[in-house]
């Protein structure tokens, strides 16, 4: 709402904002294990929600707002953009996110079932109509049944926490800060780093890799100098 206050004009910039302490953070990870718990007992449209949300990173507002001309199967890349409906939240928010093989076939089969149907939608996730947009409310609603349902205590298992795992899931690959911020459209590489756990392994890795780039050089400066 503040970055609306200051689109509107009504303040000139957002303030910073400063945790108050004790406040929990959310940590919560849909690690595969609990992802499967979680669709035992999720709806079709939300057995398809969840991975892809888990796989893509997209903030629950850019895959409600996502429309078919946003889905590039030639090169395997969903295209972030802004619509009438949605404003991108950050000015990193206009990105390209590569396909993984399961969210690729995840939206193979709903174009093909949209394709069929007789008033096919625009828009990628659909509400009960199939055919307007996918609310967040809506979403975020049955994600809640679906934790109910399957039993779930953590305050923070919410659709939320899927962004949160693609982005740990990054990191625990071995993904720098940039790569992260670049993929996941985040507003600063601050909250990109959080995700960065740089291993002993890593960082012996990174100066043998600094060692064996200088050594040309070094041994061309000691002959030169001989």
């Amino acid at each position: 709402m503040l970055h609306k206050a200051v689109e509107w004009g009504l303040i000139t910039k957002v303030p910073k904002i400063t945790m108050i302490k004790n406040v929990r953070d959310r940590e919560y990870i849909i690690t595969p294990e609990r992802e499967a718990k979680l669709l035992e007992h999720a709806t079709s449209q939300m057995r398809q929600l969840i991975p892809f949300l888990i796989d893509t990173g997209l903030r629950l507002g850019e895959a409600c707002a996502m429309l078919w001309e946003h889905v590039d199967f030639r090169r395997d890349l969903i295209l972030v953009r802004a619509t009438p409906e949605h404003k991108l939240k950050t000015k990193n928010s206009k990105r390209e996110v590569p396909m993984t093989s399961r969210v690729k076939a995840i939206l193979k089969a709903k174009k093909e079932a949209n394709d069929r149907s007789i008033g096919s939608s625009v828009y990628v996730w659909t509400a009960q109509d199939d055919k307007s947009a996918l609310t967040i409310y809506a979403a975020d609603s049955a994600f809640l049944r679906i934790r109910r349902a399957a039993k779930v205590q953590a305050w923070d298992c919410v659709l939320h926490a899927c962004r949160h795992t693609y982005c740990t899931n990054l990191g625990n690959a071995g993904m720098d800060a940039y790569t992260i911020m670049r993929l996941a459209g985040h507003g600063s590489i601050t909250i990109s780093a959080k995700y960065v756990h740089t291993s002993e392994a890593q960082l012996k890795e990174a100066v043998a890799a600094l060692e064996a780039a200088a050594k040309p050089e070094q041994a061309a400066a000691a002959t030169t100098t001989a």
